[in-house]
């Protein structure tokens, strides 16, 4: 009996000194990430030139525009963005592995 209560002593430090200490971390920078990079997407796009992206689009075929549609790019490609910006953030927080 000893020996099970050493076992299960080990395991719930185990799970406050890592598990809890981790989530709550990484929800912080989660919930951080969440806040920031909507505000820095919005920075960003400023400098985008708008006529110039226009005129880019105005020169695609309809069959293009029927995938670009149907992969539904317009929703997929700030999702991706936002992943990606998130994983090159947090890859270089030093104390996560």
């Amino acid at each position: 009996m000893p020996f099970l209560i050493g076992v299960l002593w080990t395991v719930v430090q185990w799970i406050f000194r890592e598990a809890v200490v981790k989530f709550i971390l990484i929800g912080a920078i989660y919930t951080l990430l969440s806040v920031l990079l909507p505000i820095l997407l919005s920075y960003i796009t400023s400098y985008i030139n708008g006529s110039a992206l226009t005129s880019s689009f105005a020169g695609l075929s309809p069959g293009m525009w029927f995938f670009i549609d149907f992969a539904r790019l317009d929703y997929g490609l700030p999702l991706l963005l936002s992943a990606a910006i998130t994983v090159f953030i947090i890859r270089r927080i030093p104390f996560l592995k």
